[in-house]
This record gives structure tokens, sequence and C-alpha cells, in this order.
């Protein structure tokens, strides 16, 4: 099957319900939109598939518009990750209000027309959000933490592509000057934590700033290093070798919360993400080497091994492939696969 169109994201967000009831394993879906009708498909590839995914130099805005369409727009230069281009950024009062930097006082808001005509003050500034912290190991006995903020709307797609070990979600705030307040004071409050143990596991630093290219290679070694030859039979690493790191989690989630009663869950949820991840254990702990491509491929081709959050493995001559799909955003791509489902996707849907 061939699968062709622009790469508007990759969606985690049929985990939603694993992650506030019960974590299982699930299959992101990559999303295309068609240059021509504007029509956007998921697809689902299955573990297994012979895949060999093309894309081309152009990039192509994917700002979402009010009404649920993407622009399309062909972008003559690209700034930064974000692929948008010059007619949709003059549209938006700032670049910043859309990567979730209010630029006026709650008071103040919509501050000017083009906030209600962007659709960034409906979308983006009153949409409530959740508040997570990752947890990232350094070793088999310390992590890094990280703490982040996810739109409703999108929940989890934000906290499952950054390939943590551990997710901790542990507030929710209405909007989003509540909740940069909310971030910013949680990354300050983590600082507290550095060089404790909790759980048994050491808090190296709280404020990770590694290349995501260095957290999924953490994340695989801590797989690699925990497969044995009867946990591999089975499929996932020991659990205890995780226990410890959702324990640190846990801590991590109550001492939050008790920060932010105002806005704090029931209890803080936390998730083992190698349970929601997608993996063939055998062909991730035999591979004989890794090798990180690099967001400017334009054709990569093996068999799916497995997606740890953006991060698409690929097996192939005895090695493994890690290729982040978010360097295809904004890019005209052609999927093929063996087996895909391809859905249908109302673009009108919030």
């Amino acid at each position: 099957m061939i699968v062709r169109g622009v790469c508007t994201r990759l969606s985690w967000e049929r985990a939603r319900d694993s992650l506030l009831t019960k974590p299982e394993e699930v299959l992101p879906l990559i999303e295309l939109a068609d240059l021509k009708t504007r029509e956007v498909r998921l697809v689902e590839i299955p573990l297994g598939s012979r895949v060999r995914v093309r894309a081309g130099h152009a990039s192509y805005c994917t700002f979402r518009k009010l009404d649920g369409s993407y622009c399309l727009n062909m972008i003559q230069k690209r700034a930064g990750r974000i692929p948008i281009c010059g007619r949709c950024a003059l549209d938006m009062p700032s670049l910043r209000c859309m990567l979730g930097e209010p630029q006026c006082r709650e008071s103040e808001a919509p501050k000017s027309a083009k906030c209600v005509k962007s659709g960034l003050y409906q979308t983006r500034c009153t949409a409530p959000r959740f508040h997570y912290v990752l947890v990232y190991p350094e070793s088999s006995s310390s992590a890094f933490l990280k703490v982040g903020i996810q739109r409703e709307a999108t929940f989890p797609t934000r906290i499952l592509e950054q390939a943590a070990l551990v997710s901790v979600v542990y507030a929710r705030t209405p909007n989003v000057w509540r909740g940069r307040e909310v971030e910013v004071l949680s990354a300050a409050y983590l600082e507290e934590l550095e060089g404790r143990v909790l759980g048994g596991v050491k808090v190296a630093h709280a404020s990770e700033r590694k290349k995501a290219a260095s957290r999924v290679a953490q994340l695989l070694s801590f797989i690699r290093s925990s497969a044995t030859t009867l946990d591999a039979f089975f499929g996932r690493p020991a659990p205890s070798s995780a226990e410890a790191f959702a324990s640190l989690g846990r801590a991590v989630g109550e001492f939050l919360s008790r920060r932010f009663e105002e806005y704090s869950l029931k209890a803080p949820i936390v998730v083992n993400d190698l349970e929601v991840y997608p993996y063939d254990e055998e062909l991730v702990a035999r591979a004989e080497s890794v090798s990180h491509l690099t967001s400017g491929v334009s054709e990569v081709s093996g068999i799916l091994a497995g997606w740890l959050g953006s991060f698409m493995l690929l097996a192939r001559g005895g090695g493994l492939a890690v290729v982040d799909f978010r360097g295809f955003v904004g890019r005209q791509l052609e999927l093929e696969a063996d087996e895909a489902e391809v859905y249908a996707l109302d673009v009108k849907r919030t």
C-alpha cells in the first residue's frame, strides 16, 4: 500500500484513555494532508511491516486554521522546526502565542483582532492544559527530570512524543496564563530535588536539556540492558527495572501536587511509557548496531520494529535505524508499507 500527503504531525491522541486509565500498547497515527483535496488521512502501520518513507525537499505550512483545515502553502524559507508560512505568521498576533508563550495578560485578552481571527485565542490561549514531568534514565540508579505542559485538546501527544521512560501528569489548568505560571514554578520547585534519592533513584538534575536523539539513545540503552532471554521471550524488560523510576515519578508528582493544590489532580497519573510504546523486544535487543538518522533524510526503509515517542525504529541489515518523525512534518511524504490501515479525519474535529 502507498499513501501520499504532507505530514502534518504524528499523533498519540488515541493513547489518551490508556494514560488516564490502564496503560496498554498503542500504535501512533501518521497524519497526512492531500495538497489538492485538503483531505486528511491517518495512517497506522503495524509492527513487522516492511516500510519505505520518501520525503520531498519542499516544506509546507502546517498551521491549523479555525475551521480545522491546514494551510499547506509552500514555505519559501523555513524558520526553525515549525513549518509555518509568512502569511499565517502575519495573521497571528505573535508566533510566541502559538508556542504557548502569551504576550499579554489574561485580563487584556483578546488584545487584538488577530487573536480571534487566527483562532489562537480560542484554540490555544483559553484551552485547558495538563502539566507533566518526564523521567529519563541516566543510569540504573539516577535520572533526569523534565517539566512540561500539554494542551488538553491534543493530550497526550506532546507527552508521549518525547521518548521518556516514565510520564507523570499532576495538574490541570484552565488556560495558558495559569498554565505558564504553574509550568515556571514547577521547574523552580524541581530544583529543590536535585541530588536527592527518591524511590531508590537519584535525581541527577531537574532541567533536562539534552537533544531528543540523546534521550531516545538513553531509553534504547535502558531497554537493551534490561532485556534477558526470558524477558525477550515475554516481550518486555523485567518489571522491576522500571518500577524504581516509576516510584521516583510518583514521589515527584506528589511533591508538585502539594504545591499546586488548586490545580492538582486527585492523584498523580504515573505511566511506564514502555507499556504504551509499541516495539518488538526481540528486534530491538538483537540489533548489532544503532544508527540515528538526521532530520534531513529523504528516504529510509526497513522493518518497523517499533515507536519510542516520535522516533520510528527500523530494523535493517542487522542494525537498528532511529528516525525522528518530527523531521518529516511539513514535507510531502510517500509512505509504502506491505500492511497499513488508513482512516479519514474530519478536519472540523477540534
